[in-house]
């Protein structure tokens, strides 16, 4: 998928995704959804997962808005970005995710 994608997940592990339509105006199209999608997560206890890999590659005069910065979103959402889109490095596969500690711990556990 083109754009930033947030998928949504609740407690049975099933995920729903929201995708703007190209990956040059990030979240800004989407802001008025990104509000709505994230009153639904937070009225049913849901977890985002937001790829922001593009999160810097926006139009002038437009702005990127990240989901996990909206109000009481920082606790229910996994920000993935990387370094390949915003420096040019193509090829690199360089990334990281960005969340509650509770569930990075998990994630980094080595089973």
């Amino acid at each position: 998928m083109n754009g930033n994608t947030i998928f949504v997940a609740g407690n049975g592990g099933s995920a729903t995704t929201a995708s703007t339509m190209a990956n040059d105006i990030g979240f800004d199209i989407i802001k008025k959804l990104g509000i709505e999608i994230a009153e639904i997560v937070k009225k049913n206890k849901l977890i985002v997962i937001a790829d922001e890999i593009y999160a810097d590659l926006v139009y002038e005069n437009h702005t990127h808005l990240s989901i996990g910065s909206l109000e009481e979103m920082k606790e229910r959402t996994l920000t993935l970005n990387g370094f390949s889109k915003t420096y040019a490095m193509t090829g690199w596969r360089i990334g990281y995710i960005a969340g509650p500690s509770d569930i990075i711990n998990k994630m980094t556990e080595i089973r």
